[in-house]
């Protein structure tokens, strides 16, 4: 330990590899970027050069590697963790014990022994330095939510409240995420996406985001394509639509949902909503045959307001081989088209089509 001034080492040096004090600092380094499948596996690969650390430093990374483990499913990895010998026959303060009562908590809590767990977060609540009594309020909110004693708008009120306390690390962004999937849980939209959006966008550069954005694209779909899609309000729906229409998810599944969104807007006569929604799919989404006749019902639409022009220009955009293939299609598109040029009052081209 005393070669290194660990704060100066070059984590990328590729001398450095396989030096198990580095090793560590490197698993550290993971667990703090929310990445803890790659953090609890580089923590126990190297975990017997722990014991040469300063006590100090062994509770921190107990905690690390505790934390890393739970949070990547590996239960019995983060009691392993737990039960390392700490400097033998040196008492823990307070502090260090409430810091190790966190990673407790966390595995009593994935066994389903509710009370074991609470009376761990209580622990470290009592004792702990600010940042362990944050770690012990946000346990004890997933815990309590989870085994149905709080509900849903008191675990969002009480995390609201830990975000407005605690702020700018992985606490925060742990705090943000439960809230956001929370609240997409339970169908609410708009402070899910909200949370989940805030999250990503101030801790994309530090933490491994990729299930944040899982979460978005799961909730999106679910609004728009699940059950909750019809319960919703056409209006409500648009504006969700509106504000958070970069959540969309690339692929089927967001043109599904995006289609289904426009057409029950047709259907309800609201066409400049729908007309909104078809046109960023024929310009922006789809291709293949689904463009072509997305293309088409946007023809329509615009033609319903009377507005030939509009129509026009969206027949031109989705011409090509996709609706030479498909004859039904090529009908349809002539009809249109003729409807807007008769609109326009140039009879005879409509008349020739």
């Amino acid at each position: 330990l005393a070669q290194y001034d660990l704060a100066a080492v070059d984590l990328n040096d590729s001398a450095l590899a396989g030096d198990p004090h580095v090793e560590i600092w490197r698993a550290m380094m993971m667990a703090e970027a929310e990445a803890p499948r790659f953090a609890a596996a580089k923590f126990q690969r190297f975990w017997g050069a722990v014991s040469a650390w300063p006590l100090r430093m062994q509770v921190r990374l107990i905690v690390a590697a505790g934390e890393s483990a739970l949070a990547a499913g590996l239960v019995d990895g983060a009691e392993k963790f737990l039960q390392a010998d700490i400097a033998p026959g040196a008492p823990l303060t307070p502090v260090q014990f409430a810091a190790l009562a966190i990673v407790d908590g966390g595995v009593k809590a994935a066994r389903g022994d509710v009370k074991a767990a609470k009376e761990a977060f209580a622990i470290a609540a009592k004792d702990g330095d600010a940042l362990t009594r944050a770690k012990a309020e946000l346990g004890l909110i997933r815990l309590t939510y989870g085994a149905g004693e709080i509900t849903a708008a008191e675990a969002a009120d009480r995390l609201a409240g830990l975000q407005l306390r605690w702020r700018g690390d992985r606490i925060e962004y742990q705090t943000l995420k439960a809230l956001g999937e929370i609240q997409l849980a339970n169908s609410h939209y708009r402070e899910g996406f909200h949370a989940l959006r805030e999250a990503a966008a101030v801790f994309d550069d530090r933490f491994d985001t990729t299930d944040i954005h899982t979460a978005m694209t799961v909730g999106f779909e679910r609004a728009f394509l699940g059950p909750d899609a019809d319960a919703m309000s056409a209006f409500e729906a648009v504006a969700l639509f509106q504000e958070f229409e970069d959540l969309a998810p690339a692929g089927r599944s967001g043109d599904q949902a995006l289609t289904a969104l426009s057409r029950r807007l047709v259907a309800l006569d609201l066409l400049d909503e729908a007309d909104g929604i078809m046109d960023h799919l024929v310009r922006r989404r789809l291709n293949g045959t689904l463009r072509a006749e997305i293309g088409s019902e946007l023809a329509a639409v615009r033609l319903s307001k009377r507005d030939w022009h509009g129509a026009l220009q969206v027949l031109r955009q989705v011409e090509g081989p996709d609706l030479a293939r498909d004859p039904v299609l090529q009908i349809i598109h002539k009809r249109l088209r003729a409807e807007a040029l008769a609109g326009l009052g140039r009879i005879a081209e409509a008349l020739a089509i």
